[in-house]
């Protein structure tokens, strides 16, 4: 009780938790993401942290606020909400990849958002639908549930240097191999459909020269890329379920591997 009525170990828990949990309001597509404001996220961090500092201070007292200690907190934080993200990520950077290669480099997407430079139409449906599946299974309340478990098995200040590599490097790496490989499993079947499209228009083109050639390739690419979304959806949505649900394993592996064992 008498750390609790501590006002420098409860705003030095306090500015710990903000420095954990705002990186991961920031970075999670289904607790902000590039429609809600930056402050607006930077808000739900801090009142985030408020929610778990009694808990936080009733595992125990908090470590001395430094910079390494800040920095500590701040690459768990970034970590949780990367590995969080990945799913989101890669099927947004699928739908850029497929815009891209559908409409060529010259493409800027269509958005009103100045935050949502370089995004396309197919690439926020992708993401969208993600969010969904997250909230239908109730991704939002084991996302907290385990940032609640970090605070056992990775106490404020007290987790392992990142500086020496470890779990927080090898967890970085395989969240970022996973992303480009979320991307590559959904835009490949849509790759080879554009080859088989501009194959299809250069014989043609060939067989019909006076055809214009752009419009029978785009025409072709944008009705094959609508078919084979359509169809491939359910498909979609099975393997970002499956990823899904296997996010909240991934952060007590990596909460065990920081903190010496399970939450």
């Amino acid at each position: 009780m008498t750390l609790l009525l501590d006002p420098i170990a409860v705003v030095t828990a306090l500015l710990l938790l903000i420095a954990r949990f705002v990186p991961v309001v920031m970075l999670t597509p289904v607790l902000g993401g590039y429609l809600v404001p930056w402050s607006v996220r930077i808000g739900l961090g801090i009142g985030l942290s408020a929610v778990m500092l009694p808990h936080s201070l009733a595992l125990a007292a908090p470590a001395s606020l430094t910079p390494s200690s800040l920095l500590m907190e701040l690459a768990v934080g970034l970590t949780i909400g990367v590995a969080s993200a990945v799913v989101f990520w890669g099927l947004g950077l699928a739908g850029q990849v497929i815009t891209t290669s559908l409409m060529g480099l010259d493409d800027p997407g269509i958005s009103s958002h100045p935050s949502a430079v370089g995004r396309t139409p197919l690439s926020t449906l992708l993401t969208l639908l993600v969010v969904v599946v997250f909230l239908s299974l109730n991704g939002h309340h084991a996302l907290l549930r385990s940032l609640h478990d970090s605070l056992t098995a990775l106490p404020l200040g007290q987790a392992a240097d990142f500086a020496r590599g470890g779990a927080a490097s090898e967890g970085v790496i395989s969240a970022s191999a996973a992303l480009f490989g979320v991307a590559l499993l959904v835009a490949a079947p849509f790759f080879a459909l554009i080859w088989l499209g501009d194959l299809f228009s250069a014989v043609v083109q060939r067989v019909m020269p006076d055809i214009d050639s752009a419009v029978m390739k785009l025409s072709t690419r944008t009705v094959g890329i609508t078919a084979l979304l359509c169809v491939s959806i359910a498909s979609i949505l099975t393997f970002a379920v499956d990823a899904l649900s296997g996010t909240p394993d991934w952060l007590d592996w990596f909460y065990g591997s920081m903190g010496g064992g399970a939450p």
